[in-house]
């Protein structure tokens, strides 16, 4: 399952990860685009413009997402360009799925193609009729995949550096949750996730390293369980000594379905999934407070530069007051003078005329 990336300036492959700055990956396999002379009613979002918004690095996306609305607005297709203001800067695990996906085309089909047998198999296990090897080997080619894509997002350069270990567990667990959340597949489909997803309800075999065999379980005098198989069923013999305490479960009565095997590593997975869902929530709530002071703390800087401004163009407002009045006084004392000089002009002609 190793893909190569698809030639592009700008970028170049180190390892498993694909190195990018400027360059990007083309839009994903079944991307929305316009046919080429096809022109956009004026409510409609031009999908291949914001398609290469989720492809550009994430300090682009603003001001480019910002400028498309702009010049949509400027064509008087406002609802269009209301559409494209909402859109979301995409979280740093969000962007590094988006650019592995568009970066892995053959990872990204292997994924939702893996992600949707298991989810399945999964289904057919827990009605009862499935098979455990047929879910593990779909879990198997679902983590595969996920991993070459966290692959290839642990070699993307940002104006940050590389993605930190915390974002590309996101990343991981957002490209797991495809095969579980139909939204999120569909975002991973066309590469434009916005912020990260929790996987969740896909069982023991959805996450996490393969599975290691299963060791038999030890009663309470730390002796070796014997497993399920071996066990002599009901009626089948005597027990021998001792082995009262740990005789296996009376069959279940008429009309009462038996429960699957895998139901206690079910509810243990899900157990293990549920804790880590409130660390990723405890996470994601430190994040967001994080981001928030940040919000504040450059709230008030640029009111303090806003009342500096302000006070400095009072200044010149006093400043230029103060100028207009001495001119206006200037301007007063020179037509006095003026006024004094014709007089006296008149007065020197009448005294010469007599």
């Amino acid at each position: 399952m190793q893909g190569a990336p698809p030639s592009h300036p700008g970028n170049t492959r180190s390892g498993a990860g694909v190195r990018t700055h400027r360059g990007r990956c083309p839009a994903p396999v079944g991307a929305v685009v316009h046919p080429v002379g096809v022109s956009a009613t004026p409510s409609e979002v031009p999908e291949d413009e914001v398609d290469g918004l989720y492809g550009l690095p994430l300090e682009e996306f603003v001001p480019a997402r910002d400028a498309l609305a702009k010049r949509l607005r400027a064509d008087k297709r406002r609802e269009a360009a209301n559409r494209v203001k909402e859109l979301r800067r995409p979280s740093a695990a969000a962007w590094a799925a988006n650019q592995a996906l568009r970066c892995r085309p053959e990872a990204a089909q292997a994924l939702l193609a893996a992600g949707e047998a298991l989810r399945a198999s999964q289904e057919e296990l827990l009605a009862g009729r499935g098979d455990a090897s047929a879910a593990r080997a779909a879990a198997d080619d679902e983590r595969a995949a996920v991993e070459e894509l966290v692959a290839a997002a642990r070699g993307l350069a940002g104006t940050k550096g590389f993605p930190t270990a915390t974002t590309l567990d996101r990343v991981r667990e957002t490209l797991h949750a495809a095969a579980a959340d139909d939204e999120t597949r569909s975002l991973v489909a066309s590469a434009r996730l916005d912020r990260e997803r929790r996987a969740a309800g896909l069982g023991p075999f959805a996450m996490g390293p393969a599975a290691a065999p299963e060791r038999p379980s030890r009663r309470k005098d730390g002796a070796p369980e014997a497993p399920d198989r071996a066990r002599p069923s009901e009626g089948g013999g005597r027990a021998a000594p001792g082995e009262g305490k740990a005789a296996a479960p009376a069959a279940p009565g008429p009309g009462k379905p038996a429960e699957p095997a895998q139901a206690p590593r079910r509810r243990a997975a899900e157990r293990q999934e549920a804790k880590r869902r409130k660390e990723a929530e405890r996470a994601e709530a430190k994040r967001r407070r994080e981001e928030a002071r940040a919000a504040v703390k450059a709230a008030r800087e640029e009111e303090r530069a806003a009342r500096a401004r302000r006070k400095e163009a009072e200044s010149e407002v006093r400043a230029a007051r103060e100028r207009l009045a001495a001119a206006e006084a200037d301007l007063g004392a020179t037509e006095a003078a003026l006024t004094e000089a014709a007089r006296r002009l008149a007065d020197a002609r009448d005294a010469a005329a007599a």
